[in-house]
């Protein structure tokens, strides 16, 4: 997965991708949940970090070259306790994480942010669980 975005006002970094079926009661409709987490550190007051995904935020592109915008179909509904997401005060970490509802011949690619100033960056998805979090994250949408 990768680097964080250095020198940025907010700095992203996907840590785990965990693939499953059913998530926090959800059940996808095109075959199976991509929940990456993100590890969002704010060097200024993001009161509200959505301000700077106006205009873009996260995206799945898979190797085929489908773009999937997070939050999709049924995995609107994956909310896993620990995870909040914004706000994020000054010079602080909040952890968070992107839901794709996906086939599974859509497993890993690239994962893309767009903020609201028009760059996008980019990391790479395995198209297997992996990453620090993956049995944390499991007991955490089983339930």
């Amino acid at each position: 997965m990768g680097d964080g975005m250095s020198g940025a006002p907010l700095q992203l970094t996907p840590t785990t991708v965990v693939y499953a079926v059913r998530a926090t009661g959800s059940i996808a409709q095109n075959g199976q949940f991509e929940i990456i987490t993100i590890k969002n550190t704010a060097t200024i007051d993001m009161a509200d970090a959505t301000t700077l995904e106006e205009g873009g935020g996260f995206r799945l592109v898979t190797r085929d070259g489908a773009t999937t915008p997070a939050n999709n179909d049924n995995a609107k509904y994956v909310r896993p306790d620990s995870y909040p997401g914004p706000p994020i005060p000054a010079n602080s970490t909040v952890w968070s994480v992107a839901v794709f509802d996906i086939t599974p011949q859509e497993r890993g690619g690239t994962l893309e942010y767009k903020d609201g100033h028009g760059f996008t960056f980019r990391w790479s998805i395995p198209g297997s669980d992996s990453g620090p979090q993956v049995e944390a994250m499991k007991m955490l949408i089983s339930s």
